[in-house]
């Protein structure tokens, strides 16, 4: 699936920590965790 298109998220720095403790869990990067928790 590719992308075309490009958004900016502003996150707190709380969510920022949580998401890049789930992006080391889980091996994946916080853009490919941001787009499928999105709800854009």
């Amino acid at each position: 699936m590719a992308f075309s298109k490009k958004a900016q998220v502003l996150l707190t720095e709380e969510e920022y920590r949580t998401l890049e403790e789930a992006s080391a869990l889980t091996h994946k990067k916080l853009g490919t965790l941001v787009r499928k928790n999105s709800y854009i």
